[in-house]
This record gives C-alpha cells, sequence and structure tokens, in this order.
C-alpha cells in the first residue's frame, strides 16, 4: 500500500494505473472496505498476474484476469519474477557470502540489470510492438470469421459474468422444516392462493401424514439446489480446463519447456478443487438415498418421481446425458435453471 501511494505522489492527478498483484482481487476488496489509498481508488484498476490467476476460482477470474479485464493488453504482471530469475545465479554465492559483501553485490547487479534494461529499451519496445500488431490482427481474424459484431460478443460476455458471478445458493439445516412449516401456513391461506393449492393439495391434507418426511427431505434439493451448485462448480472446472488444453496444446507444438511447467502448475491449481466439487455430488447422492427409502417404505406422496443419483465417475467430463442435466423430481416449483 505505501509503494502504491508513494507511486500516485510522483504522477499527475489524470493517470490511472493497473496495478497486477497475486491477490489483487483481496487488494481491492480490503481497500474498499478499510478505506485503504481512498483518495486514489478511482484511478486505480486491479487485476492478478498471469501465473497466478488460474489458482483462483473461475468468478475471480473471469473479473480479474489482466486478459479479461480492460487497460492490461498482453500485460502479464510478471516483472518482479523476471528479475528474480535474472538474479537467481547469484544464490549459491551470496549464500556463503558475509552479510556487507551480499549488499554491495545485490545493489551493483540491481545498477547493472538497470542500465542492460534501459540500453536495450528500443529492441524491446520494437519486438513488443510488432507482437501485439500480430495478437491484433489475429483477434481480428478470428472476429470477422465468427459472423458476430463486436456490440453483440460484448452483450454476451455481459451477461456471462452476470451470470457466472452470482453468489451461490447456501444450504440451511432448516430447509426442510422450514418447507413443512411453509405448506401448513399455504392450508390456512388457500383461498387467497388458488394456483398453490392445486399444486400442493396432495402433500398439506393431514398435519401428522408421514409425507412430511419425504417433504423434508425433497425440500433440501429444492430450496438448497445441491445439483445447481454441482452445475455451477463443474461448468466452471469445465471452462478452465478447456483454457488450459488450449494453452497445453500451443505450447506443445512451440516446444517451450518453460511454458509447459506453467500450464502444468495452472493444472494442478485447477484440479486441487475436485475434491470439494465431489463432496457437493456426494451430498446430493445421500439425500437422493434418503428420498428411496422413503418411497420404498410408501412415504412419498402420489404421483412423485424420485430424482436419480449421479454417478462419480466421469462427473467432470459434463457429457451431454450426463443425469447432471436432468431435473426428474426436482422441477415442481423450482426456478428454471440457466443453460448448460
Amino acid at each position: 500500500m505505501v509503494l502504491v501511494e508513494t507511486l500516485f505522489q510522483h504522477l499527475p492527478p489524470p493517470y490511472h494505473v493497473g496495478l497486477l498483484y497475486d491477490i489483487g482481487c483481496q487488494t481491492e476488496r480490503s481497500c474498499v472496505k478499510w478505506g485503504f489509498l481512498d483518495r486514489y481508488i478511482n484511478r486505480l484498476t486491479f487485476g492478478i498476474s498471469v501465473f497466478h490467476a488460474f489458482g483462483h476460482q473461475w468468478v475471480c477470474q473471469i473479473i480479474y484476469h489482466p486478459r479479461k479485464r480492460t487497460g492490461f493488453g498482453l500485460s502479464d504482471g510478471e516483472g518482479c519474477e523476471r528479475f528474480w530469475h535474472s538474479i537467481s545465479k547469484l544464490i549459491a554465492y551470496l549464500r556463503v557470502c558475509g552479510y556487507h559483501q551480499r549488499i554491495y553485490t545485490l545493489d551493483h547487479q540491481v545498477d547493472h540489470a538497470q542500465r542492460e534494461t534501459l540500453e536495450n529499451l528500443s529492441a524491446w519496445l520494437l519486438r513488443r510492438s510488432r507482437h501485439a500488431l500480430t495478437k491484433r490482427k489475429a483477434a481480428e481474424s478470428i472476429l470477422r470469421d465468427c459472423g458476430k459484431s463486436e456490440t453483440d460478443l460484448q452483450a454476451e460476455w455481459k451477461d456471462q459474468v452476470e451470470t457466472q458471478t452470482k453468489p451461490l445458493p447456501r444450504q440451511s439445516q432448516n430447509a426442510g422444516k422450514d418447507a413443512v412449516k411453509e405448506l401448513l401456513q399455504m392450508r390456512e391461506t388457500r383461498d387467497g392462493l388458488k394456483k398453490r393449492e392445486r399444486e400442493y393439495d396432495a402433500l398439506i391434507e393431514d398435519e401428522a401424514t408421514p409425507m412430511d418426511e419425504y417433504i423434508e427431505a425433497k425440500a433440501d434439493l429444492e430450496s438448497v439446489p445441491l445439483k445447481q451448485r454441482l452445475r455451477d462448480r463443474l461448468r466452471a472446472r469445465k471452462f478452465e480446463m478447456e483454457r488450459l488444453e488450449r494453452s497445453f496444446r500451443k505450447q506443445v507444438n512451440a516446444n517451450n519447456g518453460l511454458d509447459q511447467k506453467v500450464d502444468t502448475h495452472t493444472a494442478s491449481s485447477v484440479r486441487s478443487r475436485e475434491p470439494a466439487i465431489t463432496k457437493v455430488a456426494r451430498s446430493y447422492n445421500t439425500l437422493c438415498t434418503t428420498m428411496e427409502k422413503l418411497f420404498a417404505d410408501g412415504k412419498a406422496p402420489p404421483g412423485a418421481i424420485c430424482p436419480k443419483q449421479l454417478k462419480l465417475k466421469g462427473i467432470f467430463d459434463l457429457d451431454v446425458d450426463d443425469t447432471i442435466w436432468e431435473d426428474i423430481g426436482l422441477e415442481d416449483g423450482s426456478p428454471a435453471a440457466p443453460p448448460p
């Protein structure tokens, strides 16, 4: 924070700064919540450095990834890492030298790196300009071939961001009891809710009916839509893996060892979230098992359909015929889910 504020003290008022940081999302949240850099917050755009972006959740990536955030262009935010790599040859020597000799060596190395950078600045600018023009021509070619206008694509992207950044529904231990209470209250107000009376009439005939157990289990699936939660997480993972696979194929064709290491690190970050997704799927299957038992005991209401359990094997493939897309037994009164 002090470095950023010092930077702004040396910049003219109209200047706008893009800040790429490993946890730029949390930094912006802290600035907004606690008033850090409040004098300059309207002149700051936060992002996440490319190397660390894939370690964040998908909803964070679509907002803070520098390739998806306006103003960063092809910057990757890894300037410090490049400098550390340039002085990595000194590691063995600096481990055994004295304190003052270490400071002297680092001081001269930094000064040498600065002079070398300034001497090669024109060549670097030319190389990066040509690279940017090549990328721009390729992007314009893709845009022309897709048959959609830039305005339409921007509107679609805005809708995608809005849909995928919605808060996921939270699970509640009292959801089943609340559902039963709501059904009993509907019995008292059925005169004013004729439409709902036709939907729930079979479920509210008797307060002591054993169907309440089935209603409670079904409410756990409906009012706490574990299935929708699971779909959102699987869909986000699919987006990440598809992007990673395309990047990996390009790097294999280019035979770039360093970029392959980056892709391996990225894949590990994506796969580290698989256990959490599997846990949600198991929770859903546990509720389905409870409902199947109530069906077997004859405690289900007339005409009810028991939802199918999910097959954990191959769940990350998201096949079009997978049971993850089926809402059989969950559709009465449930809001429409977004398309896959």
